[in-house]
């Protein structure tokens, strides 16, 4: 690209190696002078060809760039917010080397509400999670199939409705549980009625009770004990409390019970008025409260070697619905602060989600930012607000302690293991079933010392192995579809596997190293086999069969104990389904 020819308009900027992979990733309201910003007075042209070059860049970061960086090239935008949005999804796709890291201690974790009036009977909830994509979800009230997605890129259907995100699957759950009690709509057979109301068309379908009807978690809209317009209201007023309109639901259920009082329907106004108890009790139980019921993100930085740390309360009409613990890597620039406010609510936080204010310890200069992000961005105007982001740094330095713990669990393996490098992702691999029957697989994985539930896979064994049990054999399946090229690209290769076995087991995987097909993958891989009755690992170092006791190592036991109760799971799924 010629000096003249770079725009003075919004875009993105991108710098490339020898060979052409994208090094790092840059976004500018106007590309000119932020390009002109890299380069010293006299520097930008090469007095030869006329061509900007990647010479004398000015700060650390730069100076690396200087190293490895030949050409640049820059994809103009229509706005400041959409050149933001366009280098976020870059960084997401390539992750350039010398971009800002955004490390997450946990994924993002989402309530999906889904209802389409023609082609469903009533609405179906699942718990979905999030990194770039969303996989399969998780159910308290059944829902069937996969939901296959994007959530960074693209906004939910009409009929969906996405809240959060949330940190704690279980805090979710808990929340659900108890909502449910209160308004009775965690009904089990939603995808038979929706399946059926499909076929039928009709505003009243009658089936058999579902066991959460009588233990008092479903109202009986399965056997027809209210009826479809009923039900689909009443989960509707139980997903307000999921946006913090606690309040607005509280009026709603007063004002009924109100009603039903004055027309002598006391039984069904006794039963609002617990939905009414059981709500304000849900309130009073939230770990940090709001006199005000306010809707804001309280937002702490805490500044630890080159990283910093990020503490976000996430407060909905007074009350806590989440916290989050990130780390931002590599920041060397001033205003990191300010583009992770930019980054972070533009990409990950649904519209109907957003808090009206973002509060933080001291004022942004960048007043710009508010109308980019629409949220109002202001310092602590309270005690209570000052204490909560007080609160946050604390909670970023247990975040740090835990952080550094799980990095000595991890060199404390490597060296006990003989590995050649530090174990950051770990594969726990299983087998279950009944006398060769209902065989099924099972992957547990941890990710820098924390067990990653997100990451957990299940195989389901799809050769014959006859009638009686052949676990290595299964054991091998499942290793070889780990192995394929479509899983190493979706999931990366891990650092260490761990087979859930003794020598037999181990023996078994090494043979692989015969077909050519994993002989290159598998000798990049640290394997080991752990023996239940002993608590003896297994592994070979220079072809030599080493043996270590693996009782202090704490992480390999819950690996395989969670691989274990993973794939038991699945296979009493396997089997109940089948029967």
């Amino acid at each position: 690209m010629n000096k003249k020819e770079i725009p003075k308009k919004p875009g993105v900027y991108i710098f490339y190696d020898k060979n052409d992979k994208i090094l790092y990733v840059g976004k500018a309201k106007n590309l000119k002078n932020r390009l002109n910003s890299y380069f010293r007075v006299g520097v930008l042209t090469d007095k030869n060809t006329k061509k900007c070059s990647v010479q004398q860049l000015l700060d650390h970061k730069e100076k690396l760039l200087k190293q490895n960086a030949v050409r640049f090239e820059t994809i103009i935008t229509s706005s400041e917010r959409e050149a933001l949005i366009l280098e976020s999804n870059l960084i997401k796709k390539n992750k350039p080397r010398y971009n800002v890291m955004l490390k997450d201690n946990s994924e993002y974790i989402y309530l999906k509400y889904k209802f389409d009036e023609e082609k469903m009977y009533i609405p179906e909830l699942s718990i979905i999670r999030k990194k770039t994509t969303v996989g399969t979800g998780e159910n308290f009230s059944p829902v069937q199939g996969n939901t296959q997605r994007s959530l960074d890129t693209h906004k939910p259907p009409n009929n969906e409705k996405l809240f959060g995100p949330y940190t704690s699957k279980r805090s979710v759950i808990e929340i659900i549980k108890i909502l449910s009690k209160t308004f009775g709509f965690e009904c089990l057979k939603v995808s038979e009625l929706n399946k059926r109301y499909i076929k039928e068309k009709k505003d009243k379908l009658i089936l058999s009770p579902c066991f959460n009807y009588h233990i008092g978690r479903c109202n009986g809209i399965c056997c027809g004990k209210i009826g479809r317009f009923e039900y689909i209201e009443t989960v509707k007023n139980a997903m307000l409390f999921f946006s913090g309109k606690t309040v607005e639901i509280r009026k709603k259920l007063v004002e009924k019970m109100s009603i039903l009082s004055e027309n002598k329907e006391y039984e069904k106004a006794q039963k609002i008025k617990e939905q009414i108890l059981s709500l304000d009790k849900i309130s009073e139980n939230q770990d940090v409260r709001e006199i005000k019921q306010s809707s804001k993100d309280i937002v702490s930085f805490y500044k630890y070697n080159k990283s910093i740390f990020i503490n976000i309360f996430n407060i909905r009409n007074g009350l806590l619905l989440g916290k989050r613990n990130l780390e931002l890597k590599n920041i060397e620039k001033e205003n990191g602060k300010e583009e992770f406010l930019k980054i972070y609510y533009l990409n990950n936080i649904q519209r109907s989600d957003k808090p009206k204010e973002i509060v933080l310890e001291n004022n942004i200069e960048n007043k710009d930012i508010e109308k980019i992000l629409d949220i109002k961005i202001r310092k602590y105007n309270n005690k209570n607000e000052n204490n909560l982001i007080e609160l946050g740094k604390q909670n970023s330095k247990i975040f740090i302690k835990s952080k550094e713990e799980n990095k000595k669990i991890l060199l404390e393996l490597q060296k006990k293991l003989k590995l050649d490098k530090i174990p950051n992702r770990i594969e726990c691999f299983d087998i279950s079933n009944i006398q060769g029957k209902f065989s099924v697989g099972s992957m547990s994985v941890a990710i820098k010392g924390i067990m990653e539930k997100s990451e957990y896979r299940k195989f389901k064994i799809k050769e014959d192995y006859g009638e009686k049990p052949n676990d290595f054999l299964m054991l091998s399946e499942i290793i070889k579809r780990r192995l394929s090229n479509k899983n190493i690209k979706s999931w990366g290769l891990p650092d260490l596997i761990i087979l859930d076995g003794g020598k037999p087991q181990l023996n078994t995987i090494l043979k692989l190293k015969k077909d050519k097909k994993y002989k290159n993958i598998l000798n990049k891989i640290n394997i080991v086999a752990l023996a239940k009755k002993h608590e003896i690992l297994y592994f070979y170092k220079n072809e030599k069969l080493e043996e270590v006791f693996a009782e202090k190592l704490f992480l390999i036991r819950q690996l395989r104990d969670e691989a274990h109760r993973f794939g038991i799971k699945y296979h009493r799924k396997t089997r109940d389904k089948s029967w």
